[in-house]
């Protein structure tokens, strides 16, 4: 999601001492860069990671249907080096599903619909849970709730994406997630 304060530090960290983000990033915390790639960019990127070559391409995300996308806070911190753990050891052939998420990118891109939007974003929520062995965070923490629900970070991480066609801060504070900020407040 690019609010990564681990990949951020490390971006300013990069900055400050004129090396390469990603490279001290691999050094320290591991992972693909992506959220390195957002702390580099004030837009909606791409990102792909390519034998080891880096795909950034900014683009712009102004969907008609804004207002009805949250995020909200779990109330914890996910340690970064915990999920991409967690991750290598649960990965396997992963061409199919890499494939599978380019289309899912490319489809989000150009999504004209809050409904094929919420479809999108839940096939991809389900082939993530397919890769990583988890349960995807809707099913978890939210199975009520009157929308779609997308991870976002490490998977099962700090923040999730939430969908819904009227604002949804009162059902996540009746649940104990106080932090409800709608996606015009959030995105630059």
């Amino acid at each position: 999601m690019g609010v990564s304060t681990s990949s951020t530090l490390i971006n300013n960290i990069a900055n400050w001492a004129k090396v390469n983000a990603y490279q001290l990033l691999e050094k320290t915390f591991g992972g693909s860069g992506y959220d390195i790639a957002c702390a580099q960019n004030n837009s909606a990127i791409t990102y792909q990671l390519k034998s080891k070559a880096i795909d950034v391409i900014p683009l712009s995300f102004n969907p008609i249907f804004m207002k009805n996308l949250y995020f909200i806070h779990l109330n914890k911190k996910q340690n970064s080096r915990d999920g991409i753990k967690h991750y290598r050891e649960h990965k396997g052939d992963l061409l199919v599903s890499i494939n599978e998420i380019n289309s899912i990118t490319e489809q989000i891109i150009h999504v004209e619909t809050l409904t094929a939007f919420e479809v999108l974003i839940e096939k991809h929520e389900s082939i993530i849970a397919e890769i990583t062995k988890q349960v995807p965070v809707k099913d978890r923490l939210f199975s009520d709730f009157k929308g779609a629900v997308k991870s976002l970070g490490a998977w099962g991480g700090d923040f999730v994406l939430a969908t819904t066609k009227q604002d949804p801060t009162a059902y996540f504070k009746a649940k104990g997630y106080n932090t409800v900020l709608a996606y015009q407040d959030m995105v630059l």
